[in-house]
């Protein structure tokens, strides 16, 4: 058990380094089978570092392979899992079937009588989900949770679960970003990546496997190379251009996702979500919008950002989300350019409420939870822009606008070659030279009216007076612009 203990911790370690071009998983031989765990061997382990969490594939006999995901139960993300050794599974709403175990329950986990990992996750799981699931339309599954719970040592305690399907690599099958893209953007904006990304993932989902081999050509940013291995552990992942005419290509949808959307069935954004929050060790939360926020986070880029897009009178517009939600907890994080994938995911994953400036940290939106009320602040110049629109429309949250004013004319302004500025927002929107300049170069001035409105066209119980009769009692006080109120 301690050269086991010890080899796992050499993985752990191992995986820290970064990707090379073309690198493999880690894969061992192999390994001494535990007890009460049957045939099971270990032939392949993937160590996530830092957070503790191993992905799995073990040969089960010469039909079964499972794929799974092993973790301490203190990281063990989630709900109300008891720590008692044995099978544990949990029905998703809405299963209702003769052929159901009596035991099984939608809101608590039930102890399932299956003594070993592969009779509870190879067998006992494939039963239930056949009696409950319906196979027929991939949009309407509620997968079931099912987990495996054991203690090898004292103070030790272990849960593994099966991989969710669309994880689970199918030979043979391969996927590529485009080879040939216009623009710069896509090889250096990790928004703009994702709009390959996602609608890989949302394919893989609704196909329920993974592809075998990832084929990404282009120059593969921090975000999406921090992604993959929570999405597609067991992929291999090649940093080159893809055979020809043997992969399945994905071109980039466009800037609010063109014609097709990033994502088109609510059910990716639930699975995409859930691999996620497993990945990281984090809970399951699910927000609705008749019921009070409790978490409002304003999430700002960071300040050794080219265009860290900061917001002017930052804080009236937190005490008019105090006001409008009392019974909240606000708090101010900031984005890291190079924050481990499960960091950026911590940032939003709590929240019922959040405040952001565009830029492509909002991709993190993925992780917010379903029913969340988004608050996307737009730059002067850029209130037509559709933006992350096509990534949120199915993502499962309430989403609102708020435009920034012109910056005032004693702050810098864009001029054309003759010296002459823009007469209108809709003049300079027209022009990308006009569009960068303030986004790069101006404060985001938000009016707390258009906030207050937005919270109480989204939040019913929003409190549209105490939101602006706290920031006009401290304007007053302390003599803010009217503008800006």
């Amino acid at each position: 058990m301690a050269r086991r203990a010890a080899h796992a911790t050499q993985l752990l370690r191992g995986a820290a380094k970064p990707a090379q071009r073309g690198a493999t998983p880690l894969t061992r031989k192999s390994a001494p089978q535990r007890s009460g765990e049957e045939s099971c061997a270990d032939v392949h382990a993937i160590a996530v570092p830092a957070m503790d969490v191993v992905y799995e594939q073990r040969e089960c006999g010469d039909d079964c392979t499972l794929h799974l995901v092993r973790r301490p139960c203190k990281r063990r993300g989630l709900l109300r899992l008891p720590r008692m050794p044995g099978c544990w599974a949990r029905a998703p709403m809405g299963c209702e079937s003769k052929t159901m175990p009596s035991s099984l329950q939608t809101r608590n986990w039930t102890q399932q009588p299956a003594r070993s990992m592969a009779a509870c996750l190879g067998k006992l799981q494939p039963r239930l989900e056949a009696a409950c699931l319906p196979q027929q339309d991939v949009s309407l599954r509620k997968y079931l949770l099912v987990a495996h719970v054991a203690r090898p040592a004292i103070n030790r305690c272990f849960v593994t679960q099966r991989a969710l399907p669309f994880q689970v690599p199918r030979p043979g099958t391969c996927f590529s970003a485009a080879h040939r893209v216009s623009g710069q953007r896509y090889h250096i904006n990790h928004g703009h990546q994702a709009e390959m990304l996602v609608p890989m993932l949302e394919a893989s989902v609704l196909h329920a496997h993974a592809p075998s081999t990832l084929y990404w050509p282009v120059n593969m940013t921090h975000w999406i190379r921090s992604v993959l291995p929570a999405m597609w552990p067991f992929t291999r992942v090649q940093l080159s251009a893809a055979p020809r005419r043997q992969c399945r290509v994905f071109s980039p949808v466009g800037s609010g996702g063109g014609r097709s959307n990033w994502l088109r069935t609510p059910i990716a954004t639930t699975l995409l979500r859930r691999a996620m929050l497993r990945h990281c060790g984090r809970s399951e939360v699910r927000v609705l919008q008749h019921h009070h926020v409790r978490v409002a986070v304003a999430l700002l880029r960071d300040n050794s950002s080219s265009e860290p897009r900061h917001i002017a009178h930052l804080e009236s517009l937190l005490m008019a989300l105090r006001g409008a939600l009392p019974t909240a907890a606000v708090h101010v994080r900031h984005t890291r350019s190079d924050a481990p994938i499960c960091e950026q995911a911590a940032w939003v994953y709590d929240a019922g409420l959040l405040l952001s400036p565009h830029g492509a940290h909002l991709t993190n939106a993925l992780w917010l939870s379903e029913g969340a009320l988004l608050l996307e602040v737009m730059p002067w110049g850029m209130w037509g822009y559709r933006g992350y629109q096509g990534l949120l429309r199915s993502a499962g949250l309430a989403y609102e606008r708020l435009n920034s004013t012109r910056p005032h004319a004693l702050e810098p302004q864009w001029r054309n070659a003759a010296n002459d500025s823009v007469a209108d927002e809709a003049s300079c929107e027209r022009i990308e030279a006009c569009r960068r300049f303030y986004r790069g170069n101006s404060k985001l001035a938000v009016s707390v009216s258009e906030l207050c409105l937005a919270l109480s066209r989204q939040l019913r119980y929003a409190d549209h007076a105490a939101c602006q009769r706290a920031v006009s009692d401290r304007g007053s006080r302390q003599g803010f612009h009217d503008g800006y109120l």
